[in-house]
């Protein structure tokens, strides 16, 4: 299965769920779309900078003018209202496992002093983002799919 695939197998799971929709929307602040409703956004995002000779696949928007893109079938990454632009994950599956795990892309202004200071910093919470039972139901499914897959390739 291709990451563009995959995105999209989400992306559709998750669009046909409205409470899944919304709880990732208020749990990790990401408000996820289906395959390129933000291509507006993104080429405004794009206007005046560089031109880019990637395929992006915009997916998903921070609410600050971000947004999240599929980079040439293979990384998921940001770019911002700002102009800032970065990797977020290297496949679809870690994009899905760091945004479940952690509940919000781990972007921060503020520079941490080692993992346990990171650490310490999630388990604060102040951003209200306890994992809730249905993010870890779908993600639990998601792990028991992969499995299968693995287990049905490799025997």
């Amino acid at each position: 299965m291709t990451q563009k695939e995959k995105l999209f197998y989400y992306l559709d799971r998750i669009n046909n769920s409205t409470e899944l929709k919304d709880e990732i929307y208020w749990k990790c602040g990401l408000e996820i779309w289906k395959p390129n409703e933000l291509q507006d956004d993104l080429e405004s995002l794009m206007e005046g900078g560089c031109k880019q000779n990637y395929e992006l696949i915009p997916f998903a928007s921070d609410g600050d003018g971000g947004v999240c893109v599929l980079v040439d079938n293979q990384y998921v990454s940001m770019i911002d209202s700002e102009g800032g632009a970065g990797y977020i994950a290297a496949s679809v599956d870690d994009f899905i496992n760091i945004l479940l795990w952690y509940k919000y892309i781990p972007i921060t202004k503020k520079v941490f002093d080692g993992f346990e200071e990171f650490i310490e910093d999630y388990q604060r919470d102040e951003y209200g983002s306890n994992t809730s039972e249905l993010i870890n139901d779908f993600y639990n499914l998601n792990i028991l799919i992969w499995i299968t897959e693995w287990y049905m390739k490799n025997s």
